[in-house]
């Protein structure tokens, strides 16, 4: 979050439109808003989406459910920033949406892409731990994927190669 806010407070001035894509329930989105920006956080999970809007609520912030590729949703509108962080990981042509990043930037705005880098905490201990036991699918394995699936969480990660075209 810290690189984010910083990237955006050297490019963008206070009240400047942010588009959050995969927004999920709402935390960096928030903190820009908290920050002065107006906000637009976007995300596929519904349920994420909803609980964005009961915990954050603020004149400035709002959530929408829409999945990235459909960012189309917002037509004409232009924004100072995007970000995007931690999503395009997820998607299944993520150059499809990188390519319809600058019809919805205004001139001199900012695009913020974040990926897990491999080697940050999330990934040592919780990821890469869960990959190898998913090889190996045993009992340890099954126990942890269904203490995920009791917490509502979606199992399955996918891990993505792609190209960003520049124009």
């Amino acid at each position: 979050m810290k690189f984010i806010q910083q990237s955006l407070e050297r490019h963008i001035k206070p009240g400047g439109k942010i588009l959050g894509i995969g927004c999920g329930n709402g935390n960096i989105s928030y903190q820009l808003a908290k920050n002065g920006f107006a906000v637009t956080g976007m995300d596929i999970g519904k349920d994420a989406i909803a609980e964005a809007k009961r915990t954050y609520q603020m004149s400035n912030l709002e959530f929408i459910a829409v999945r990235a590729e459909d960012i189309a949703t917002f037509r004409d509108t232009k924004f100072d920033a995007l970000i995007c962080s931690e999503v395009i990981e997820h998607l299944t042509a993520p150059e499809k949406l990188t390519l319809l990043f600058s019809k919805y930037l205004k001139p001199g705005g900012v695009v913020a892409v974040t990926v897990p880098n491999d080697f940050g905490p999330r990934e040592v201990l919780i990821t890469k731990p869960f990959q190898r036991m998913n090889r190996g699918q045993g009992v340890m394995y099954k126990i942890v994927l269904g203490f995920k699936r009791f917490l509502g969480y979606q199992a399955g990660q996918s891990l993505i190669k792609f190209s960003i075209y520049l124009l």
